[in-house]
Formats: structure tokens, C-alpha cells, sequence
């Protein structure tokens, strides 16, 4: 087993952010180990004793009440399918509406939630879960309406209250709150008293359960190579806990990041890699992602990872991102994700799905994420990964503490169905090299020089055995991905007004200048299926600039009507308003071709399409 040794990190990473060039450049942007956090001010809640005393709404053991929901995750896990779950929501026994408005009695319970004056002209109101036998747990808010000024914080028994705010607010109007650690989780809301009240409904709180082994890996089997020095730089297969969820992957093959030989590659991946959380249709789900830097290199929080772990903006604005979530040592456990740093919602920037695209996404974080985190490189240069090419990653299987694993580009390999190249990149595994398992997908893939070349899509060959060393990985190519996400990390490729085409609508700001760029593209399994974009129809020659329309099936039957306002003059963002007259699958993305901003939203096929009002969609410069 290599031990840690101690290696000048900061000079070969400042190096290879001189050597970057072109499509790629270097991955460092803040020295790792140097801590610059604010200290945050004690938050000014008003029911914390109050809620101390009994909760307010209490529900029995998982094992005890909600037996059908622990099979179907235990049935989801053991079939491989990805991503990994690692828990589901379960339904208060007392839905709660909360309306907080002028002339609301201080100190009156009410439908499970405590609410009193907190003067200065306004109310607080707050509520406590308790789940038996919990291990984390989140609140979803539905519905939530809250006046300008409002204030949130969610906490545990023994633990800080964090506050939020509709930063986490998904596209449909509710939100779910960062996650506590424990069996009690205490909201407390702040609302000013407006001609607006206050308004939100509780319905479910979402358990999440263990799904690694809590003992640490062997070290007897964590002897994986050490990475290099300088220069340097899941599979999506489900897994679960002996205890909870039980495990169908190996981790035999897994080697613990502590156990590996330190390095200025390795110390980057440990400072970029984010173990992340997030909700869709009520089960939560694991996966693992990278920061990408950009041209710029000012610090952005880009995050890239797979498509199959968020796919639209209703999932990425659950997102709970932790990092550098390690063990202390090799053979020494970690505690609890609570103890690291996280950030909590996103925006999805792009995304493409397994098949035709790359199976990628691209999300900027809502949060603050630690100081000392560095940003990877990357390199679209499809002419980088020669045969035999050394690859590797850091990742987050199974749930626990980062693992290191390495690869070999492996050209010859066979292709599995739906993962064909150039879109993938197969590789082999370097025997000892360490692995991946359910919670990897989405983990970055880098070269020996740090810079990012794909993202984890799974792996092909035996579904069932996550170590096989005849097993292929799969990722999906940063090489084809960096089309669709070049506005982001290369703004100079941003250039030019609008131009306009039968699947490109054009808007304008002021007159002529076509600022904003709209496209929408249609997936869905309606009318026998259509896949591709949707079609524009301009208004300008009706004198409408600001607006338009798109057709999906025909150009008599128009489904969406859309339109871009620039409130920046009066103190605001640039808004995005839109009204979809249909139920089919579809994405749209809005681009302001002036700073090279967009904002993209999606709608799940089958589902009948919710009206957006985004008065925060887009930043002025």
C-alpha cells in the first residue's frame, strides 16, 4: 500500500494552468487548503426552544410503515438501474397549508406549525418532523409563494440551522429543503407582512437512507497504483447497505483515495469532484460531478455530469452537491456528509440524453462552494485519447468517501448498444487500478495532464458484477459534448446577434438588434413518437419583436408561445415568460447573445406543460 506523501501541489498545478492552451486549459484556480469562508452570523430564529419541547408531526420506522417503498427501492438497486436511489418520500399524516399574512395571532398552533409575531412587521412560523429511526431527512414545500424579504432555515437535533431561500424553487412552484442529519428535521420561516401573504403547503418529507457499508474499505485490497506525481492531469450500476438497502456491487474493487499515494493530479480531482443528492418523482438518488472551469477563469460553479442523473431544471434545482467528502485516512471512516461542505440548487445550463448525444449535463451551482476548490481543464480535441491512453477519476460509489480508480483507452473495444462512438469513449480497466460503482455516474474522466475528457455513463459487459475485469467503462465524450456547452466555458465563441432559421427564433431588445436566441427541441413518445427541434414562427412582421411562437407537429397547430423582456433598466433581470398548450416532452433554451447567458427549461413528456413567469431569468451582464 502507497502511502500519503507530501507533494508541492500548488507549484505543478500552477504549472499546467500556464500550459493550457487553446480548447484546453489549466485546471487551478485556488490553492487547495487555503479556507476563506466567511463566518456565517448566528441566525436570528425566534421557535428554536419552542420546537425543542415534542414535534409536531411524527412518522413511525420505514421498516415498520413504509415496507412497499423499501422493496421498490431495494428492487431498483438490485436490477442495476441507474441512477443509484437512496430514498423516497413519505406523506405526513396531517397535510399542512401555511398562509402568513396581516392580522395573524401570535402564538397560536396551527395544523401542525407554530406561528408568532417577530416583530418589525413580521411573522415567523415554524414546524418540526420527526421520522423513527431517520438518517436524513428533507421537507418539500409545495405551492410556495413567499414575499420579497422572506427568510428560511431548516436544522437537526444538535445541528446548525442553514438557511435557503427560493434560489431552490423548481420551475412548478415547490421546492425541498436542503437535507439534516437525524430523525427530527425544524423548519422556521420568516415572512414580512404584505398585500401579499406568505403561502406554501407540506405535504411529504423525503427519508434518505445509508446506501454504502458503514466499514471502512480493507486496506489489504486498496493498493491501487499511485497516481502521477507530474505531469499530471458508475458505472451507474445501483447498489445498497447491508443494513437498509442490500448491496449487489462489489467493493472489493473499490480503492479508498486515502490509500492511494498523494499527487498534485490527485489533490486537484479530491477539490473538484462533488458527491451529489437529488429528488425526482419524490425518490432521491445518487450520483457524482465535476467543476469545469472556463476561459475566463473567474470562478463560476459549473458543474458537468451524466444526463441520466439530472435531466431537467425540476430535478437540478433538488440538487444537493457535497465535497471533498474523504476519509481522514486510509482505514479511518469519515463522518457524516454533514460535516462537509455543500451548496444546494442549480440551473441547468444544457443536457443530452444516452443515444444520439453524449449522455451529459451542465449545471452553474446556486451555492457558495468551498474556497478551496479547483476548477478541471478540459480538452475537446477528439485526437487526444490514442489507444492505450492512461485515464482517471475520482468518484463517490456506493455513497461513501471518494474512490480512485484508472483506466486505459481501449479503441478496439465492443460497443454496446446505444453507447456508440464518437459519443463514447471506451475503456479498459487497469487490474488493482480500483473501480466504480452505483453513485460514480457522472464522475469526470481525465488525462495524465488534469484536463477533463468525459463523464460516466456505466460500463459493458457483465451488469451484474461491477469488478469484472473483462467489464468496459463507458463514458460519454467531452469532445462531442463541448458544442452544446461552449457558451459557458469558451464565451469568446459568443458572437454576433441572433441569426435567425426555421428551428432559431430571434428576439429583440431594442429594435433589430435580435439580442435573444430561442430554440426548443421535442422528445416525446405522442403521435408515435418525434425526436428534434421544434419549429419558429416570427411575429415580427406584426410588429411583435419582443415574442414569438413554435409548432411541433404542424404549422396550423402551434404549442408554445414565448417571450423575452430586458427589466434590467428598471432594477431587475431579464425575464422569460412562456405558455405551452401541450403535454408532449420538450426543452427550451433562451440565449442572450450580448453576454452569453441562457437559461434553459424542460417539461417531462406526457405531462401537461406548467406556464413560466422567470423574473430572475437571466443575469444583466
Amino acid at each position: 500500500m502507497a502511502a500519503r506523501s507530501a507533494v508541492p501541489g500548488f507549484l505543478v498545478l500552477l504549472l499546467w494552468a500556464i500550459a493550457g492552451s487553446g480548447q484546453s486549459l489549466g485546471p487551478l484556480l485556488r490553492q487547495p487548503g487555503v479556507k476563506q469562508e466567511p463566518i456565517a452570523a448566528k441566525p436570528p430564529l425566534l421557535l428554536a426552544q419552542e420546537l425543542a419541547r415534542a414535534p409536531l408531526h411524527s412518522l413511525p420506522a420505514a421498516r415498520i410503515a413504509a415496507l412497499d417503498s423499501l422493496s421498490a427501492m431495494r428492487a431498483w438497486n438490485a436490477a442495476r438501474r441507474r441512477p443509484t436511489q437512496d430514498g423516497f418520500a413519505r406523506p405526513l399524516a396531517l397535510p399542512v397549508g401555511v398562509v402568513l399574512s396581516a392580522g395573524h395571532a401570535p402564538s397560536v398552533a396551527e395544523s401542525g406549525g407554530i406561528g408568532v409575531d417577530a416583530g418589525q412587521g413580521s411573522i415567523a412560523w415554524a414546524t418540526r418532523i420527526h421520522v423513527d429511526e431517520a438518517y436524513r431527512l428533507r421537507l418539500h414545500l409545495l405551492d410556495v409563494q413567499l414575499p420579497p424579504g422572506a427568510r428560511m432555515w431548516v436544522w437537526g437535533t444538535g445541528g446548525e440551522a442553514r438557511e435557503f431561500g427560493l434560489e431552490l424553487r423548481a420551475p412548478a412552484g415547490d421546492l425541498w429543503t436542503p437535507s439534516v442529519e437525524g430523525p427530527d428535521l425544524m423548519l422556521e420561516v420568516h415572512a414580512p407582512v404584505s398585500a401579499a401573504a406568505a403561502r406554501f403547503t407540506l405535504r411529504e418529507v423525503l427519508e434518505l437512507f445509508p446506501v454504502g457499508a458503514a466499514q471502512p474499505l480493507s486496506p489489504a485490497t486498496n493498493h491501487g497504483p499511485p497516481v502521477p506525481a507530474f505531469p499530471a492531469g458508475s458505472t451507474g450500476w445501483s447498489a445498497g447497505d447491508e443494513r437498509v438497502v442490500p448491496s449487489q456491487d462489489s467493493t472489493a474493487c473499490l480503492v479508498d483515495v486515502a490509500c492511494v499515494e498523494s499527487s498534485g493530479l490527485l489533490t486537484v480531482l479530491q477539490h473538484a469532484v462533488a458527491q451529489l443528492h437529488f429528488v425526482e418523482r419524490s425518490s432521491s438518488f445518487l450520483c457524482t460531478g465535476g467543476l469545469l472551469n472556463n476561459t475566463r477563469a473567474d470562478g463560476t460553479p459549473y458543474l458537468l455530469t451524466a444526463h441520466h442523473c439530472l435531466s431537467d431544471q425540476a430535478v437540478a434545482s433538488t440538487l444537493e452537491a457535497f465535497f471533498q467528502y474523504e476519509d481522514p485516512s486510509c482505514g479511518v471512516v469519515a463522518s457524516q456528509e454533514s460535516d462537509f461542505p455543500h451548496t444546494n440548487g442549480a440551473t441547468l445550463l444544457a443536457t443530452g440524453a444516452t443515444g444520439s448525444q453524449s449522455d451529459f449535463t451542465l449545471v452553474r451551482l446556486a451555492g457558495s462552494i468551498p474556497a478551496d476548490s479547483t476548477f478541471l481543464g478540459w480538452s475537446a480535441d477528439p485526437g487526444a485519447l490514442a489507444n492505450g491512453t492512461l485515464l482517471f477519476r475520482v468518484s463517490y460509489p456506493l455513497g461513501r468517501p471518494q474512490a480512485f480508480s484508472e483506466t486505459q483507452v481501449f479503441a478496439s473495444a465492443t460497443e454496446c448498444a446505444g453507447t456508440l462512438r464518437p459519443n463514447y469513449i471506451y475503456s479498459a480497466k487497469v487490474p488493482n487500478g480500483g473501480d466504480t460503482a452505483g453513485g460514480s455516474s457522472g464522475a469526470p474522466l481525465v488525462m495524465e495532464n488534469g484536463q477533463v475528457v468525459g463523464q460516466l455513463y456505466g460500463e459493458c459487459g457483465d451488469p451484474f458484477n461491477n469488478c469484472s475485469q473483462s467489464n468496459t467503462v463507458v463514458d460519454g465524450a467531452f469532445a462531442q459534448t463541448f458544442p452544446a456547452i461552449s457558451q459557458w466555458l469558451d464565451p469568446s465563441t459568443v458572437g454576433g446577434p441572433c441569426v435567425p432559421s426555421s428551428n432559431t427564433l430571434c428576439l429583440d431588445d431594442h429594435p433589430g438588434d435580435q439580442r435573444f436566441k430561442v430554440q426548443v427541441s421535442v422528445d416525446t413518445a405522442e403521435g408515435g413518437g418525434l425526436h428534434g427541434p421544434g419549429t419558429d414562427v416570427s411575429l415580427a412582421s406584426l410588429g411583435v419583436s419582443q415574442g414569438g411562437i413554435f409548432w411541433f407537429f404542424g404549422a396550423t397547430n402551434p404549442e408554445m408561445l414565448i417571450k423575452v423582456v430586458n427589466a434590467c433598466p428598471i432594477g431587475s433581470q431579464i425575464w422569460i415568460f412562456y405558455a405551452a398548450l401541450t403535454n408532449v416532452g420538450f426543452s427550451v433554451t433562451v440565449t442572450d447573445t450580448q453576454t452569453g447567458h441562457s437559461r434553459t427549461y424542460t417539461n417531462p413528456d406526457l405531462t401537461t406543460a406548467a406556464p413560466v413567469q422567470d423574473t430572475a431569468a437571466l443575469p444583466c451582464s
